[in-house]
């Protein structure tokens, strides 16, 4: 509004006549210049008026940004804190800046243009890079990460005007460096605008380029690009390079291939470059082998996880670290395909820990052990232990990466020592740990335990309606078809529980096989564990409309694929709905049989499962 006024006074349009000591305007004329339509305009004609001095000064302080230190400027432009607000006083008498004991801040975004605009390319580039250079130092050393983010913008913008190779070397760590840290934030965008800035700065093919390479494949994964993800491993793994460093991009293309729903080949993957650094793991143990490893295991260990695991120091072996991290994705894979050699690997990375020390994977796969501990042999309470140890070892050396990965097993195992409310704050940690770190593929799984959890607890429908709502947005945005496909499952389930019964009640038209995806030609095989939950649920739900043949039928189904889902809460589910589908359906006759009924075995080999 002074700036609205000065104009008008200035152009005559608002005169005081002194004998009759009043204001007189022209209102006509005022609406006719569109005053108040310009006023930003207004305030940048100022621009031209101001000293040659004052306005290269504030073309300079342009370039560092609509708003920031003053102490700063003066070092950029080599000017004393007197000098610089001498210089600048026209401008504050203008209202284009405003100046305080400490800062600076422009007074609207199209003024900091202008004066950008003011100076030459040439001339802004040594500016950004005067800048970048003076920012660099005291971005290494600061605390946050703003001082490197700012610094980094400056090293883009003064791209042209770096030429000393030294310089350019610098910078480019530098840039690297905030593609790090901005990754390890979850802004990923960012992070790949800091990685094209390191790549511009030229030096291909070296090691720094390899790690390049790495981290941009970091981050389109993260942001759900799985093809390019496949694109830039494959690349990586096909160029020279260390293998430790090639560890890193074959881990993540074993995760990728898990999400485009290929375990199969993510195992053989894994494996493969398992083989490489001279470890050779047969696909095919039997029930004998998983004995006697843990035989193994508990003669050196005696059932003492603290006394032997806690006290270990930090592996200190790059390539037994990038072995334990493949060991940890064909566990994961597995999991999914062979339940023994999903033991047997955990085994071997229980040993590696014990010879070699601990490093990230090592939490993930003593919680790991606790879960199949637990399932094959009923050591649940020992089980236990091995779970809560690895989350304070996570905590006590900072596995950040590995938390999620670790409290994910926990929930899994705990349900059978703990009360359920430990469980659904392991899953809900879980979830938070996962996308905090950018662990995509922990959430979704996470996403998927809070149902199963809320469900068990028996939360009111509505709220995991909404819960599972949430985990359908979330995970859809990072294309894991087989975790989405559970999510549907589930809130198939629950839309059924809720609708008021109208007629006969039944199940027929609940979770068609229509609802599983067609496999994808690469992968013909479904996930294992998807199927269980699927007909699981849908045996769930014929028992509850009665339709007691169907449900054993599906439940029969379900039977097939159980050993996938070792230690979770639904296996009681799936002992006890068996149990009841088949005792609705037998006669006096069917109880004077001479061998008991199929499930009532089961329950009774199973017990623990019911003996929280």
């Amino acid at each position: 509004m002074h700036e609205f006024f000065r104009r008008i006074v200035d152009d005559g349009l608002v005169v005081h006549n002194k004998y009759q000591d009043k204001w007189h305007y022209d209102l006509q004329a005022i609406r006719a210049r569109h005053y108040t339509e310009n006023l930003v305009t207004l305030v940048l004609e100022q621009l031209e008026e101001l000293p040659d001095e004052t306005r290269r000064l504030l073309g300079s302080i342009a370039c560092l940004g609509g708003t920031g230190e003053m102490e700063m400027i003066c070092r950029v432009v080599s000017m004393s804190m007197a000098e610089m607000r001498y210089a600048l006083h026209p401008a504050v008498m203008a209202q284009l800046i405003v100046l305080t004991e400490k800062k600076y801040a422009f007074t609207h975004d199209r003024v900091q243009e202008a004066a950008f605009a003011l100076l030459e390319r040439h001339e802004r580039s040594h500016i950004h890079l005067t800048t970048a250079s003076l920012l660099a130092d005291a971005a290494r050393q600061a605390a946050g990460n703003e001082l490197l983010f700012r610094a980094v913008h400056h090293v883009t913008a003064a791209l042209d005007s770096i030429q000393p190779a030294p310089q350019r070397e610098m910078f480019r760590e530098l840039s690297l460096l905030a593609a790090r840290r901005a990754k390890r934030s979850g802004d990923y965008l960012s992070a790949l605008g800091y990685i094209q800035t390191a790549r511009a700065l030229g030096n291909a093919g070296t090691v720094s380029d390899f790690m390049l390479d790495i981290e941009e494949a970091g981050c389109e994964f993260a942001l759900g690009h799985l093809e390019r993800t496949r694109e830039l491993c494959d690349a990586i793994l096909g160029c020279p390079g260390g293998l430790t460093e090639k560890a890193l991009a074959a881990n993540l293309l074993v995760e990728v291939y898990i999400r485009q729903s290929d375990s199969r080949l993510a195992l053989e993957a894994a494996l493969c470059w398992l083989g490489i650094f001279g470890i050779q793991i047969s696909r095919y143990p039997e029930d004998a082998d998983c004995d006697e490893a843990w035989a193994l295991f508990c003669n050196r260990t005696a059932d003492a996880p603290q006394s032997r695991y806690a006290q270990l120091s930090r592996m200190d072996n790059p390539e037994t670290e990038a072995v334990m991290n493949l060991l940890y994705s064909a566990s994961i894979c597995a999991s999914f395909i062979c339940p023994r050699l999903h033991f047997l690997l955990l085994c071997r990375m229980m040993h590696l820990t014990l010879d070699h020390g601990i490093t990230g994977a090592s939490t993930t796969a003593m919680a790991w052990f606790g879960v199949l501990i637990g399932h094959r042999y009923a050591e649940y309470r020992l089980g236990f232990q091995y779970g809560t140890l690895a989350r304070e070892l996570v905590n006590r050396h900072g596995y950040d990466a590995f938390e999620a990965k670790t409290l994910l097993p926990l929930d899994q195992l705990s349900v059978w020592t703990q009360p359920l409310s430990f469980t659904i704050e392991c899953a809900k940690a879980c979830f938070t740990s996962a996308v905090t770190h950018g662990d995509m593929t922990m959430a979704c799984f996470a996403a998927c335990h809070q149902v199963i959890n809320f469900l068990s607890r028996g939360d009111h429908l509505d709220g995991v309606l909404t819960s599972i709502d949430r985990g359908l947005a979330f995970v859809r945005k990072t294309h894991f078809q087989d975790v989405e496909t559970i999510l549907m499952v589930q809130r198939g389930y629950v839309e059924f529980l809720r609708t008021p019964v109208i007629g006969t009640w039944t199940a027929s038209q609940v979770l068609p096989e229509a609802l599983l995806p067609a496999s994808p030609e690469q992968a013909p095989e479904k996930n294992s564990t998807m199927l269980f939950w699927y007909w699981l649920y849908r045996g769930m739900a014929h028992f509850t409309c009665g339709e007691y043949a169907d449900a054993q039928a599906d439940l029969e189904m379900a039977g097939w694929y159980a050993w996938s889902a070792p230690g979770h809460i639904h296996l009681l589910d799936y002992h006890l709905y068996s149990a009841l589908a088949l005792s609705r359906q037998l006669t006096p006759g069917d109880l004077l049989g001479e061998s008991p009924p199929q499930h009532s075995r089961s329950l009774r080999q199973n017990r623990p499962l019911g003996a929280r």
